[in-house]
């Protein structure tokens, strides 16, 4: 019963990590991001994690679109007509190139979550994120704070 629950929450409740840009071409710094579907989720008391740290989250941006997008501080903005919350200069302990846990989470529960692997996952250093489709990540053309585009 309890392993029903942690599979199924984030798509009753609507949250879901969607996109991942965790090691874009070039240097990382201000590039990374976490896109999520929100569903009208209340992002008052969630808490990111990954595996070395916790960190909350700050509005920068707030506009009314279903997805949001988690990223550092000096992300660039221009052109991004999403809700962007920041977690300061770094995402988590920064997403790890070869492999990192992203979580989401409130006090009482778990909303979400995704481990990936660079060699198993792929988008590392060439120009791509992780996108979700049927439930499983594979590798996209990045549209931060859009639907995915998965051609």
């Amino acid at each position: 019963m309890r392993l029903w629950y942690i599979l199924f929450v984030p798509f009753l409740c609507g949250f879901q990590i969607t996109e991942i840009m965790y090691d874009p071409e070039g240097s990382d710094n201000n590039r990374e991001y976490i896109e999520l579907f929100l569903n009208e989720t209340n992002m008052s008391d969630v808490f990111f994690e990954d595996l070395v740290s916790s960190d909350f989250l700050e509005l920068a941006q707030d506009f009314s679109t279903p997805y949001a997008l988690i990223t550092e501080e000096g992300f660039n903005l221009t052109d991004l007509n999403v809700t962007v919350y920041t977690t300061g200069a770094t995402i988590g302990n920064g997403l790890n190139n070869e492999q990192d846990l992203v979580l989401f989470r409130t006090n009482e529960s778990i909303l979400d979550a995704v481990f990936y692997v660079s060699s198993r996952d792929g988008a590392r250093n060439n120009g791509k994120s992780l996108c979700v489709e049927d439930h499983l990540f594979q590798e996209c053309t990045p549209t931060p704070g859009m639907e995915n585009n998965l051609n």
